[in-house]
């Protein structure tokens, strides 16, 4: 058990680290461009909605999952 706390605190420690380096690296490279164009097509999108829609009534009706 208290190996497993130590593992949790290494990967705390590692994730917090990862943390600073990515805000140092964003803060190092200046602001953000701004985006020219959405990359996702209209119809593309559309169809994720519905899918999604469709999975999460499957899922919470009993429909789809682990029933």
């Amino acid at each position: 058990m208290l190996r497993l706390i130590f593992l949790f605190f290494f990967l705390l420690i590692l994730a917090i680290g990862a943390l600073f380096m990515l805000g140092l690296l964003r803060w190092l490279g200046g602001p953000a461009s701004k985006p020219g164009e959405d990359t996702v097509p209209e119809t593309f999108r559309t169809i994720a909605f519905v899918v999604l829609l469709v999975l999460m009534f499957g899922v919470t009706s009993g429909v789809l999952g682990a029933g």
